[in-house]
């Protein structure tokens, strides 16, 4: 075999390498945009601890900062609520301009409530893995357009990197 084959196969080889050990392929659905959004910077900000909460683009890493718990006014109950010390939480705004299917991005261990016209919309589909380092726990949620505010509570961390962006599901037909 020439060299310039060797060479070409010892590339590929290198390339394939990382995916044989991928800790990020546990997931029950494609999160292939989310662990590009997470991969690369994130934009720092401090999470609201009331209902003036900062907006966040979508398509885009943010690193929250969290507060204490027990400091935060949410907008509403959260759907799980632990009041042990040493749990943080944070609230963020996103704009929806129009209706549908969206995914919030986590790399932690935290409960995760959307808000929307009041109430607290149930996630459609869940998937996690707790291999991956870049990316925790993926949620899918129905949202209408408006603004949508996204719970951060129960966090045993005082920041979290989360993201919100466009599903790719599509319905079977």
């Amino acid at each position: 075999m020439p060299l310039r084959a060797w060479f070409l196969l010892a590339i590929f080889a290198a390339m394939a390498a990382p995916a044989a050990d991928d800790r990020c392929a546990g997931f029950t659905w494609n999160v292939q945009t989310e662990l590009a959004v997470f991969a690369r910077h994130s934009a720092r900000i401090q999470a609201g601890s009331s209902a003036a909460a900062p907006f966040i683009g979508k398509a885009r890493a943010y690193r929250l900062s969290l507060t204490h718990q027990s400091a935060v006014q949410f907008a509403t109950d959260p759907g799980k609520y632990s009041d042990a010390d040493g749990r943080f939480a944070g609230l963020i705004r996103v704009r929806i301009a129009r209706a549908g299917r969206y995914r919030v991005s986590l790399d932690a261990d935290a409960w995760i409530d959307v808000v929307a016209d009041g109430r607290i919309v149930p996630a459609a589909a869940y998937t996690g893995s707790q291999e991956c380092a870049l990316l925790r726990k993926v949620l899918e949620f129905q949202l209408p357009a408006g603004t949508a505010t996204i719970q951060v509570s129960d966090s045993e961390a005082d920041h979290v990197r989360l993201a919100v962006t466009a599903s790719t599901y599509r319905p079977a037909t």
